[in-house]
């Protein structure tokens, strides 16, 4: 019956198992967009413009679509009452800002995930509007990572420090301020991209030698009082320990030891 009905080549009969478990499956809006064969194409084309231009090295995204199609069916089914937007045009939408990119997809991955999770718990605040706007966010720190990976060599670990970064807002934050998370991520891009180019000890060996250079005592004591402050970078080694609302101030207090003595 399932195959009679829709003749998408972007799902399986065996995809509609985890579909029909949700609400939303049956609303009029959703069953348009699984019925509506030119729009599906045209979702089907972002999502094979994503594998065609990927950076080198970046790992596909299995199970996007179903997943994406799944998170959408559980918002509309939590929501009670016909989505304020149209559900084509959210599914629309997201293809083109994030799955158009393999990078892009990559990090919204993890919104679509926690919003299918069990343990996700929907509040007013957070609709299909909301989940538009966090691919939105995404498809940007997507496009911005592409460019780092391909034009400007940075390593595929800045992808992974990146997903982990995203992850980690996710635990922090109510699902309603997710995509205002989002927005800081070029700046937890570029913070991610230099600590992992960072070599403390390299740069304490270079003022050291200067200021022996220059036999300046007074430099090398405060430099040796900086050694015994600043063992290890200030925003750590994991992109985790990265949030939305960091205090640089509070990191330095709550990280850094005492002074053994004035200087």
């Amino acid at each position: 019956d399932i195959q009679q009905a829709y003749s998408c080549d972007l799902l399986q009969v065996s995809d509609f198992d985890g579909l029909l478990r949700y609400l939303g499956f049956f609303d009029p809006s959703f069953q348009k967009f699984l019925l509506d064969e030119a729009v599906l194409a045209e979702v089907q084309e972002h999502l094979r413009n994503a594998e065609t231009t990927a950076p080198v090295g970046v790992p596909s995204a299995k199970g996007v679509f179903t997943g994406l199609l799944e998170a959408v069916a559980k918002l509309l089914g939590a929501l009670g009452a016909p989505a304020d937007v149209s559900t084509e045009r959210v599914l629309l939408d997201i293809a083109e800002c994030c799955y158009d990119h393999l990078v892009s997809q990559r990090l919204f991955r993890h919104v679509v995930e926690v919003v299918r999770s069990f343990q996700f718990k929907q509040d007013a605040d957070f609709g299909l509007e909301q989940f538009l706007e966090c691919a939105r966010e995404l498809g940007k720190a997507g496009i911005l990572l592409s460019h780092k990976l391909e034009r400007r060599g940075a390593p595929i670990s800045l992808l992974m420090g990146t997903e982990q970064a995203v992850q980690s807002f996710l635990r922090q934050t109510a699902p309603s301020g997710w995509s205002a998370s989002f927005r800081t991520l070029d700046t937890v891009i570029f913070a991610l991209e230099y600590m992992g180019k960072e070599d403390l000890q390299m740069a304490f060996d270079q003022f050291e030698a200067e200021c022996r250079s220059s036999q300046n005592e007074l430099l090398i004591e405060l430099i040796q009082c900086v050694r015994k402050i600043y063992r290890a970078p200030l925003a750590g080694d994991s992109p985790e320990n990265v949030s939305p609302n960091m205090d640089i101030s509070e990191v330095i207090r709550s990280c850094s030891p005492a002074l053994p003595r004035r200087v």
